[in-house]
């Protein structure tokens, strides 16, 4: 089955979540794959995937936020994924290869009028609302059609598909390119059917058996982001702090499930929550997720929504006050999360108070954590800035570096290298004013791996063009040394 993932704006971190939550159940990239991004000149590319035995999937790149994922799995589970992932605004399921046959969808659609919409993810120009609207009168003898038209009658924001339920009592149809074919040739064949559009040229393949051009796909949406939710943890919450930074829910949902992907032994499970959670589903995976940094609680709060045990820490006496607020508005008055009926199905000893604690993350024994844990944080990125850096800001950088190289040389020297899975942090990334940029994981990462840390992948960058400091997502991991024997009559239980 044919899926097609729509990715939000920071598209290579949206990649790398998917890969990562593939991972964690049961399948994950080859050894010899490379996911390139950097252009639309990838269009083609084909990127093979290792797989356990029950799963058939590969991945194409059709454009910078458009993946096609093959997958033999339940499309109910499929659109499951929207539920767990943080940077994938829409999911859709292949259903056509061209409008000629797409009556036989249309008529799966829900009893009563139809409220369609059309978005175009393909390359080539197509007035979406203008086949809508085609579609609309072909239809018209048999049933009520209410098209809502796109941006530029191109595609259908998130939002907007959203606020109409398009992937449940509505119809969202996409099109989008063959990774095999010219873009203008599959998506201009899309149309053929419908009679007003022709190919822009011929295509290089023949047409199918019985005459027809056949297209890169047409997509159902099966799933779309509840922007309620996102938006509810994002501006609802009692406590923030914007001089000590917050880290956006979506990014740090994508940070907990990028370093999840590299528990790989501890395969992910969607299980029901209906009574705890107003998604259905959750994963279920046995990792403590730790943010020394925990500032506002932003990353605690998203993986709590996943399901998670989570504790925190922070030096400043009003971050840990800020983010116990937020985790005990998350639990009892967001609507987002129902806590008695959480706390039956995860650990009983998980509460705010003992979870969420004043430390100096440059000092704190982690060799306390008793079970497999993943770290995700966001330290301290500087002052907030209103001008570029000039090149002799070096020693509120050194502060900085030496805060990261503190934090891990600590983290080395306490941790269980055996149940410490993966680090997911992010580091400033700064612009400068002669048009160069300042990372300051490039400039101490020789340091970092002197310790004992090895990087798992490229950084990913996060941020807006007109961004003054930006992020880095880091993916590192702790080198194999020596498990650490645990002294049970000294050690407290992190719970405790």
């Amino acid at each position: 089955m044919d899926y097609y993932f729509i990715l939000g704006r920071e598209n290579k971190i949206s990649q790398k979540e998917i890969e990562s939550v593939l991972a964690g159940f049961g399948v994950g990239f080859g050894p010899s794959c490379h996911c390139k991004t950097e252009g639309r000149g990838n269009l083609s590319e084909k990127i093979a995937l290792s797989q356990a035995p029950r799963n058939d999937l590969a991945i194409s790149i059709l454009a910078d936020d458009v993946l096609e994922i093959k997958l033999n799995a339940d499309t109910k589970k499929v659109a499951d994924l929207i539920n767990i992932l943080g940077g994938t605004i829409k999911i859709f399921q292949k259903v056509a290869s061209n409008l000629e046959n797409i009556d036989n969808v249309l008529a799966g659609s829900p009893k009563g009028k139809i409220i369609l919409g059309i978005s175009n993810y393909s390359k080539s120009k197509i007035d979406s609302f203008r086949i809508a609207l085609k579609i609309k009168k072909r239809l018209s003898k048999k049933r009520k059609v209410r098209v809502i038209a796109g941006k530029d009658n191109d595609r259908l924001s998130s939002a907007q598909s959203f606020q109409y339920k398009l992937d449940r009592e509505g119809v969202e149809l996409g099109f989008f390119d063959d990774p095999s074919r010219p873009a203008p040739v599959s998506a201009a064949c899309l149309a053929v059917g419908l009679g007003w559009a022709e190919p822009r040229r011929k295509p290089r393949r023949s047409p199918s058996p019985d005459g027809r051009a056949e297209a890169g796909g047409i997509g159902q949406l099966v799933a779309v982001q509840n922007i309620d939710e996102w938006s509810c943890r994002d501006y609802g919450k009692p406590r923030s702090d914007a001089r000590s930074g917050m880290t956006p829910p979506k990014l740090a949902r994508a940070m907990v499930n990028i370093a999840l992907g590299q528990a790989r032994s501890m395969n992910h499970e969607l299980r029901i929550m209906n009574e705890s959670h107003n998604s259905e589903f959750s994963i279920h995976n046995s990792c403590l997720v730790v943010d020394p940094f925990c500032g506002s609680g932003n990353i605690l709060i998203e993986g709590l929504v996943l399901g998670l045990d989570v504790i925190g820490s922070d030096i400043s006496e009003k971050a840990v006050f800020d983010t116990k607020a937020n985790l005990e508005w998350l639990l009892h008055e967001s609507g987002i999360m129902n806590h008695e009926s959480w706390t039956k199905t995860h650990n009983s000893e998980f509460s705010i108070h003992n979870s969420i604690f004043q430390a100096d993350t440059t000092k704190y024994d982690y060799g306390k954590i008793d079970r497999d844990f993943i770290i995700v944080s966001e330290p301290y990125l500087g002052q907030p800035r209103k001008s570029k850096l000039e090149l002799e800001d070096e020693e509120d950088i050194e502060d900085i570096e030496g805060l990261y190289l503190d934090f891990l040389q600590n983290l080395k020297l306490t941790a269980d290298s055996l149940q410490l899975k993966a680090i997911c942090i992010i580091f400033p990334l700064y612009e400068l004013k002669n048009g160069k940029k300042l990372s300051i994981f490039e400039h101490c990462i020789d340091k970092i791996e002197k310790i004992g840390y090895t990087l798992i992948c490229p950084p990913l960058t996060y941020g807006r063009d007109y961004q003054i400091v930006k992020r880095e997502i880091v993916l590192l991991k702790l080198k194999s040394q020596k498990s650490k024997v645990k002294n049970q009559t000294s050690k407290s239980k992190i719970f405790s």
